[in-house]
């Protein structure tokens, strides 16, 4: 939560995907049942990286959140890399310094192009 905001607070749209999450939630095996199937028809992917941003130079980057030890599911790799074979940054986040250095390296890049284009 405090990457998304400091994301928005920087003026990058954030949108989260992690919805086969909510499926850990749901504790009535019919419901999860449902949920996911509905989740699927919707559109939804096991394996989508949890967020999606968008920055106002058109750039895309998803990110998955594995904070401490947390490993990718075989799903995980499998979208990653399907992501990364379409020419999208995919990058996994463990601390929220990597946000952190991650916003501060784009907003340099960003300010960078600006400069370039103005010249």
């Amino acid at each position: 939560k405090k990457c998304v905001a400091r994301l928005r607070a920087h003026n990058f749209i954030v949108s989260c995907n992690d919805v086969y999450n909510a499926i850990s939630f749901i504790t009535d095996i019919k419901k999860k049942a449902i949920y996911k199937k509905h989740m699927t028809a919707m559109g939804g992917e096991p394996g989508f990286p949890d967020a999606t941003i968008l920055d106002k130079c058109g750039k895309t980057t998803f990110v998955e959140f594995k904070f401490n030890n947390g490993k990718l599911s075989p799903d995980q790799i499998s979208c990653h890399n399907k992501l990364k074979s379409l020419g999208h940054t995919v990058l996994v986040w463990r601390t929220e310094n990597e946000c952190y250095e991650w916003i501060l390296n784009r907003l340099k890049e960003i300010k960078e192009s600006q400069d370039g284009i103005k010249l």
